[in-house]
């Protein structure tokens, strides 16, 4: 679990993780992560979106960055971001050796611009055949 003391009890953004899908083509786990802004103001800016929590063997396919030793999505938010609108990310997850998938639960947190926040997510990867 990732703490920063700057982190704030209510972040602006929820997460809600979508089933995953085995890919036979790219060798993947799919999967959507929809981020809706809760909070009362607009979001703009650069999104740092990070997957924290992957068990041993688990990574993140499409990772654009790392944080903190966790991979990490750049997301760069072209429009405002309106109170209660979302956007949805792919996720791509890669395990290692064997192709059996093991469900696993991840937690995200976003960066906007300097600030940043543990969204509340309670994401459950399992596999949708």
């Amino acid at each position: 679990m990732l703490t920063n003391t700057d982190i704030p009890l209510i972040a602006p953004m929820r997460a809600e993780c979508s089933p995953v899908r085995y890919d036979r083509e790219t060798r993947t786990f799919c999967s959507a992560l929809r981020l809706i802004n809760v909070d009362r103001e607009p979001l703009i800016g650069r999104l740092q979106v990070i997957i924290a929590g992957l068990p041993a063997g688990v990574s993140l396919a499409d990772a654009t960055g790392s944080y903190w030793g966790n991979p990490s999505l750049w997301v760069e938010l072209d429009e405002i971001l309106l109170p209660g609108a979302s956007i949805t990310l792919p996720i791509l997850f890669r395990r290692k050796g064997f192709w059996s998938f093991l469900p696993f639960r991840y937690d995200v947190l976003i960066c906007l611009e300097s600030r940043q926040w543990e969204c509340p997510s309670d994401c459950l990867a399992l596999a949708i055949a």
